[in-house]
C-alpha cells in the first residue's frame, strides 16, 4: 500500500472511531437524501452550481414534503476558489431553502459534513460566523456512524464521510 493510501486509512479510521455510532434507526423509517459536492461559488464563470440551482430546490422541496432528512456530505461550498461571504450571499435562498430541514423540529432531519472544499468549516468561529443562521444549531460534522436495524434486528452500519 502506498504511503498515500495509508495515510487515506488511517484518517478514515480515525474518523470512524471518533464518530460515536448515532442509536440505531428502523430501515422503513429512514428517509435520507444526502447531497454531496455542489460546490457552489460566487456566481462567476467558473460556477458550475448555477446550472443546477432550479433543479436543486425543486428537489429540496420534494423532499421536504415527503418528511425526508436532509444530508450535505461535503463540498456544500466551493471555498478553494471563493470566499465565504460572496458563496452566502450568492447563494442565500439556496441556503434558506436548506435551512428550512435545519430548522425541523425532533426529529432531526439535517446533518451536514464538512469536505475538503469546504475546509473552512473545520473550524467553529467560521461555521459560526458564515453558517450560523442557517444550521438551526446544528454543527457541521466529519463523520456519522448510523446503526440500521430491520424490526428491532440489525442490519449494519452506514459510515458518512466525505
Amino acid at each position: 500500500m502506498s504511503s498515500y493510501n495509508e495515510a487515506v486509512a488511517k484518517r478514515l479510521a480515525d474518523v470512524y472511531t471518533t464518530a460515536s455510532p448515532e442509536e440505531g434507526r428502523e430501515l422503513a423509517d429512514l428517509r435520507l437524501i444526502i447531497f454531496s459536492d455542489l460546490h457552489k461559488g460566487q456566481r462567476d464563470t467558473a460556477d458550475d452550481f448555477q446550472q443546477c440551482e432550479k433543479a436543486y430546490l425543486a428537489a429540496l422541496d420534494h423532499y421536504w414534503q415527503q418528511g425526508f432528512e436532509l444530508m450535505l456530505l461535503g463540498d456544500i461550498e466551493e471555498l478553494w476558489e471563493c470566499w465565504p461571504d460572496p458563496v452566502i450571499e450568492a447563494y442565500r435562498p439556496v441556503l434558506e431553502s436548506e435551512q428550512r430541514f435545519a430548522d425541523a423540529p425532533a426529529p432531526s432531519r439535517y446533518t451536514r459534513f464538512v469536505g475538503n472544499h469546504d475546509d473552512q468549516w473545520y473550524d467553529t468561529g467560521q461555521v459560526e460566523k458564515h453558517l450560523g443562521p442557517f444550521l438551526g444549531g446544528h454543527q457541521v460534522i466529519e463523520g456519522l456512524r448510523l446503526l440500521v436495524h430491520e424490526q428491532g434486528q440489525p442490519l449494519g452500519e452506514l459510515f458518512l464521510v466525505h
